[in-house]
């Protein structure tokens, strides 16, 4: 589904009405996080947000995937698998496996890293420590109870994740905003600054093929901000002819597949898509497509201060 919009207005009359419903919600994920949490062996870093939707989390679970590699260190990612018809947990094949059963974000972890998919983090993380992991990095998780977490990052873009401030279904947040900046050990926020200490910056590069330069593009996606994807087009003086977008996670139609080649043939322009939208196209239509790859820089101070808070370095 799409985030209402009143989720990003001051005040309205939805946001007031379900504002009961947000109060019982809020105090549901209280008890839920006031239960004893599972330790494990290896050291759990989380990287989640407060917001329903995307806030950057795969991007940086990527970035600190091939931080810690470099340093020697064997991170396994530990996902959900949102949207994944996998309940088990199950390593993830990134050649053999769909986004259908394992979800779309979990194939671009595991090109990267071992990753595993479960309903159960508990048991998917005990699946992950008995296969070698000497570090688990979940992705999403920040509001689980059952895990303990060592380290938990949030991340925001711009710090403009919060909407109306309100708790769901009265607005996008899923906790308390303040009960869960303290609960979090830093913040790595995209492209802005925030008056939560410590925080690190994270800058964003989206890396478009040479062939595609001096073309029209089309640009479609399925991603919570699909419009933050559109404008990072055009900032690196790209002709963007127009663009298409979807509810977040969404799973591509016949019917959908005709309209954008229409349009693209229409407009004379390349169709492209984000990585997580590309791995969520049928394989015959995966060739008419250009997948487009977000870089994301992290401030260089922030994994040494993981690994000195997770006492590794």
């Amino acid at each position: 589904m799409k985030a209402p919009k009143f989720w990003f207005k001051p005040s309205s009359w939805q946001a007031s009405l379900l504002a009961p419903l947000a109060w019982i919600y809020g105090k549901v994920v209280a008890w839920r996080l006031s239960r004893r949490p599972h330790k494990f062996p290896v050291p759990i870093i989380c990287v989640g947000n407060i917001a329903l939707g995307g806030g950057g989390k795969t991007p940086a679970v990527l970035a600190l995937v091939a931080a810690f590699q470099k340093l020697g260190l064997d991170p396994h990612v530990v996902s959900r698998g949102y949207k994944g018809s996998q309940k088990a947990p199950k390593r993830v094949d990134p050649l053999g496996d769909s986004s259908a059963l394992v979800g779309d974000e979990p194939l671009l972890h595991a090109r990267q890293a071992p990753t595993w998919v479960g309903c159960d983090r508990k048991a998917t993380i005990q699946r992950a420590v008995a296969a070698g992991a000497s570090l688990i990095i979940m992705d999403d998780g920040f509001q689980n109870p059952t895990i303990h977490k060592d380290f938990s990052l949030l991340v925001l873009k711009k710090g403009e994740d919060f909407g109306n401030g309100r708790i769901f279904p009265a607005g996008p947040l899923r906790e308390d905003q303040k009960k869960a900046m303290d609960r979090a050990d830093a913040v790595l926020v995209w492209g802005g600054t925030s008056l939560v200490e410590p925080y690190f910056a994270a800058t964003q590069q989206l890396m478009i093929p040479e062939k595609l330069l001096g073309q029209k593009l089309l640009a479609f996606s399925g991603i919570a901000f699909p419009k933050r994807f559109y404008d990072a087009i055009v900032d690196q003086g790209v002709t963007l002819a127009g663009s298409v977008s979807f509810p977040d996670h969404h799973t591509f139609s016949p019917k959908e597949i005709v309209t954008l080649r229409k349009i693209a043939q229409a407009e004379g322009a390349v169709l492209v898509t984000t990585e997580k939208d590309f791995v969520r196209l049928p394989a015959d239509f995966q060739g008419q497509v250009t997948p487009l790859s977000l870089s994301l820089s992290l401030d260089p101070g922030l994994v040494p201060f993981i690994l000195k808070r997770l006492k590794l370095s």
